[in-house]
């Protein structure tokens, strides 16, 4: 999951960069790129999250426009533990969990019927269930 991508381009519409642990307003010459991504501990490899933060970097590159923003993105990759992550309400479990989840999923969807596009028809077609 990317959680913040924040750049000079913000700042080129006159919006207000603030990065983690450094809060404030910048200018435009001070932004940096921070891209911060978390991820559930231990699914990827050191080699794969490099080069995950080099494709990053590569895609801030290219938004930023100029090669001359490389040297400046920052990636920051964390690593949380199983225990934080829920999914549907339920904790994490893995592949099994997004099985589940899937199959949840599919059940509730066709269980709809017709195609409701708005918020309230959905509400109407799949309302909340006591538990």
């Amino acid at each position: 999951m990317i959680d913040g991508i924040r750049g000079s381009a913000d700042a080129a519409r006159g919006q207000s960069l603030v990065y983690p642990g450094n809060p404030g307003t910048y200018k435009e010459e001070n932004a940096m790129p921070f891209v911060n991504v978390k991820l559930v501990d231990g699914v990827f490899t050191e080699d794969e999250k490099h080069r995950m933060a080099a494709a990053l970097t590569d895609v801030m590159v290219k938004f930023e426009g100029s090669e001359a923003f490389r040297e400046v993105v920052w990636v920051l990759i964390e690593e949380l533990h199983t225990d934080g992550w829920h999914i549907g309400g339920l904790p994490f479990r893995g592949p099994a969990s997004l099985m589940d989840g899937l199959a949840r999923s599919k059940s509730l969807y066709e269980s709809i019927d017709g195609h409701p596009v708005t918020r309230p028809e959905l509400a109407q077609k799949a309302p909340l269930q006591e538990k």
